[in-house]
């Protein structure tokens, strides 16, 4: 037995050394280094966001960044002095940024390693040391120019393919045809005539195809079954036209945006920036396949998209014509500092690229003895979480973030399909049926004449007590719960011990009613909570009401914490709070929350856009203004060409022997010149007629004159693209709801002019935004400070304020959701919201006693035996919230988008008046030319 001992003793001794060896080798291993006789020098790298370095006269530099300051904290931890060294610019110039200082680690002597993280290549591993713990790790991205919207200068041309416009043209001249045809053989006309029927069938053909209606009146069969197949095939291709044209014009579409090397490889307006010194360049410079080598090889093309700095790098990004691959820290920081200068996000950051995440080490001469030791202080250094800090809150914001150019777009990249010949074979099919039926018909018609006697027809144009009940039940169901859960088992026996509590009302967690004589009822979670623990403490209290001259004074929470603090009487307060430094120093707070809790916004629910004026959105002021000015230049050109042509003495012959055709109404009824004051007439018709056209309604000028039939033609085709475009949003304005943009972020109710800020002085939220001094909570509190009425101290005045739908509230999720559903219960609509969740850390809320209590770390034991149980869960949200019905549908986020219709802008209908522009000018030179004409026959007439 003693033997047995003995061993057994032998056995711990070898088990307890074998735990002491690696514990010392641990502890010698993580002792303080005292290097205070050692001297590193360190490279420092211009190589933004991460390190800044700035260039002075005579060698002179600055620098800082984040491998400075983990130069600093290694060079405090490990005990050694230090200094920073400048790269040598002639190195730069022939090897590139990050070559050079690899080259002077390597040779030479006086440097010791590099102030800067770097990614781990086969070359760098085999030229020098490396720590094995990473300094910083990041993915990777490409910094691309944001692609604007896609031309839509020939949008009128898109909507068809170039074979459907042939067919169309070459239907329009066989319709005209065929119709002038039957018209010469029906009667007896001259060439002259022919030339004028022609016009005439041209123009009615044209309004058909164009949806403006015409009138032509003929009595035989075979032109009204012609006439009746165009209008039903143009029917087709015009909504066809139609539909497309109204989406091109009023639909903004994205040119697909870069995301990945096989979109940049497919693109033909971005070029790759290589930075030849950097892990990622050189694979693609050295890939001899793949994307890669494609991207390579165009690099090599233009060999200034090959550099060895940053400058270079950011020079050729801000031209807008390349794309960068990198860090995604530096995609981060670049894109924002573009923000910045221009105002608007030029720059995207794309999608991860298929690369490991880069794990990125410091870097030291080959066979150093102390890189080790940085290895194990950049391991503490990163648990610390110090580098996240200095990278992304110390130097990041010295660029702001413009977080709009991160978000990605819900608007899909429209591309508007030109509608192709197989599309529309219908309609096309509907015509060539239609000219077989007006062939045969005509031929029948010939035939039918010859057995009878001409007959003339025309054909006429037509046109058409209870809070005493709750709570005894409350207390009922309270026991019940306690003797379940608890069996009222506990250590403390406070028995001649009595608290009182101060009751706050606070809805929706405690409410208070004040009588007469300064009676009260109270209920809530807070009152539960204290009646719980006196149960589970076994000690008496009462709830006493806060002074209400100090709530006038100091506002409802600030006056119950005066009185715990100053009244003898008042223990504590029976609700949570929310810890600030200043709360902290007056009372003392239980170690245990009492409920947790997000911070949200009651917002007034946005309305619809009001539809008052929805005749006038579609188009931009300067749209409406050319369009006008269009119309007078039209109807100006129109009554000039008409003057000129009837009234000027070498047209007087011409003018006389012209008669009126009493059966088609197209003859020019200038049987006598008309006199001058005639001129206001022809500008009423004239007005008549472009206005005509210009709203849908179709029309019919009287004029023979070519140049007027081609002005009227091209401003037909221009006032096409306006009406339709016009009619689209007008349709969809007045037949589709538009929201108002939602409140759901600090940054909106701050750019809100329609909806101010409530604040409460004696929340923590509200005391936060009234102390800042800088960023969007000095906005908030400034506007507050503004008018006085909108800062409050109690929770009565906030939903006064808030029921006049003209504020917003800033406090916690339960507030929120209590008083949406209670102004539900009292409107029956739900005219709130609550917002998204607010960038502020969550809530946790304490219970404060008297300073230095003896009873708080009692009470802080038994709220977390409370907080495990779950009923204060249960008292928040079932037991009192069904007073006030939850109204799930205003808590429900609507799937309807915030419909913001742009209005057309002028660029956007450049190609209507380009119509317009290029008609005009068609027209003065057929005026010209039949001016000349008139002259040369006046001329010739003595001799006839």
């Amino acid at each position: 037995m003693q033997f047995a001992d003995v061993n057994h003793f032998t056995c711990v001794i070898l088990i307890i050394i074998m735990f002491m060896i690696p514990i010392m080798a641990v502890v010698d291993s993580s002792t303080d280094y005292d290097w205070s006789t050692k001297h590193f020098n360190y490279l420092v790298v211009h190589n933004p966001p991460f390190d800044y370095v700035i260039q002075g006269p005579n060698g002179s530099f600055t620098s800082y960044g984040t491998g400075q300051n983990i130069a600093k904290w290694l060079a405090a931890k490990l005990k050694y002095q230090y200094s920073f060294f400048l790269i040598n610019q002639t190195l730069i110039d022939t090897y590139g940024t990050y070559e050079a200082a690899f080259y002077q680690v390597v040779h030479d002597k006086d440097i010791d390693g590099i102030a800067q993280n770097f990614y781990l290549t086969m070359n760098r591993v085999q030229r020098m040391d490396y720590t094995t713990h990473p300094g910083w790790v990041d993915r990777f991205r490409l910094v691309v120019p944001r692609l604007g919207e896609e031309s839509r200068l020939f949008a009128f041309i898109g909507p068809f393919e170039p074979k459907v416009w042939l067919l169309v043209f070459i239907s329009v001249l066989v319709v005209v045809a065929l119709m002038t045809f039957g018209t010469k053989m029906k009667r007896p006309i001259s060439r002259n005539i022919v030339l004028h029927y022609l016009g005439s069938h041209l123009l009615y053909v044209i309004n058909i195809l164009t949806n403006q209606g015409g009138t032509e009146g003929f009595s035989y069969y075979s032109f009204r079954v012609l006439a009746g197949i165009w209008v039903l095939c143009a029917t087709v291709l015009v909504n066809s036209y139609t539909g497309i044209v109204i989406s091109s014009l009023t639909t903004p579409k994205t040119k697909p945006s870069i995301d990945s090397f096989e979109d940049l490889a497919a693109s033909s307006d971005t070029q790759m920036v290589l930075r030849h010194d950097t892990f990622i360049g050189e694979m693609i410079l050295q890939a001899t396949s793949g994307v890669f080598k494609v991207l390579g090889d165009r690099a090599r093309q233009s060999p200034d998209n090959i550099v060895g700095d940053v400058f270079k790098v950011t020079e050729k990004l801000e031209t807008g014509r390349y794309a960068f691959p990198f860090v995604q820290t530096f995609a981060v920081s670049f894109v924002t500092s573009q923000y910045k200068k221009d105002h608007y996000c030029r720059f995207k950051a794309s999608k991860p690229l298929p690369f490991s995440t880069g794990h990125y080490s410091w870097l030291f001469k080959k066979k150093s003895s102390y890189t080790d030791a940085h290895s194990r202080a950049l391991a503490n250094l990163w648990e610390t979480g110090l580098t996240n800090f200095w990278v992304y809150k110390e130097f990041l914001p010295t660029v702001p973030r413009a977080d709009q150019c991160f978000v990605e777009s819900n608007r899909r990249l429209s591309r508007v399909v030109p509608i192709q010949l197989s599309d529309l074979i219908s309609a096309f099919l509907i015509f060539g049926i239609g000219i077989g039926l007006a062939t045969l018909s005509f031929l029948l018609e010939v035939l039918f004449s010859k057995f009878n006697f001409k007959k003339n027809t025309c054909l006429d144009s037509k046109g058409s007590g209870v809070y005493t009940t709750h709570l005894m039940l409350i207390k009922i169901v309270l026991t019940i719960l306690i003797v379940a859960v608890d069996g009222l088992s506990t250590d403390y026996d406070w028995r001649s011990k009595h608290f009182n509590y101060l009751v706050v009302h606070n809805p929706p967690f405690d409410f208070v009613f004040r009588g007469p004589n300064g009676t009260f009822k109270s209920y809530g979670s807070g009152q539960n909570v204290a009646i719980w623990l006196a149960a589970k403490l076994k000690y008496t209290f009462s709830f006493v009401l806060i002074n209400q001259t100090l709530i006038n004074k100091y506002g409802t929470h600030e006056a119950a914490f005066y009185q715990v603090v100053n009244d003898e009487n008042v223990d504590g307060i029976a609700t949570n709070f929310y810890l600030t430094v200043s709360r902290m120093e007056r009372m003392d707070y239980t170690t245990h929350h009492g409920w947790v809790d997000e911070f949200r916004l009651v917002v007034p629910r946005s309305g619809e856009e009001s539809r008052l004026f929805a005749f006038i959105g579609p188009f931009k002021p300067t749209v409406w203004l050319l369009v006008f000015i269009s119309v007078l230049v039209v109807i100006a050109v129109m009554t000039l060409f008409t003057m000129i042509y009837r009234h000027h003495p070498w047209n007087a012959f011409e003018v006389a022997k012209k008669s009126t055709d009493t059966e088609t109404g197209t003859g020019t009824n200038t049987g006598e010149p008309v006199p001058r004051n005639g001129l206001f007439d022809y500008l009423g018709s004239h007005t008549i007629y472009v206005v005509n056209i210009m709203t849908n309604q179709g029309s019919r000028e009287s004029s023979s004159l070519y140049s007027f039939r081609i002005l009227a033609g091209f401003w037909v085709l221009g006032a096409m693209v306006l009406v339709n475009s016009y009619t689209g949003i007008v349709i969809s304005s007045l037949t589709t709801t538009n929201m108002k943009p939602s409140i759901d972020s600090l940054e909106e109710l701050a750019a809100s002019t329609e909806t101010q800020v409530l604040l409460r002085h004696d929340t923590s939220i509200g005391e936060q935004m009234l102390q800042a001094t800088s960023g969007v909570f000095k906005v908030f509190a400034d506007k507050a400070r503004l008018i006085p009425g909108n800062i409050v101290g109690d929770a009565v005045k906030v939903t006064e304020k808030l029921e006049t739908g003209r504020y917003a509230f800033p406090f916690i999720k339960t507030f929120a959701m209590g008083f949406v559903s209670s102004q539900f219960e009292k409107d029956q609509q739900c005219r709130y919201k609550m917002s998204k969740k607010l960038p502020l850390s969550t809530g946790y809320y304490f219970w404060l006693f008297k300073k230095n209590s003896s009873y708080t770390n009692a009470h802080s034991k038994r709220l977390l035996e409370l907080w495990e149980t779950g009923l204060t869960n249960f008292w928040v949200y079932n037991l009192f919230p069904p007073t006030t019905p939850r109204a799930e549908q205003c808590f429900v986020e609507s799937t309807r988008r915030v419909s913001r219709r742009a209005p057309i802008q002028l660029s956007d209908l450049t190609s209507a008046f380009l119509i317009l522009g290029i008609g005009t000018g068609l027209a003065v030179l057929s005026f010209l030319t039949e001016l000349l004409y008139s002259r040369f026959r006046l001329y010739k007439l003595p001799s006839v």
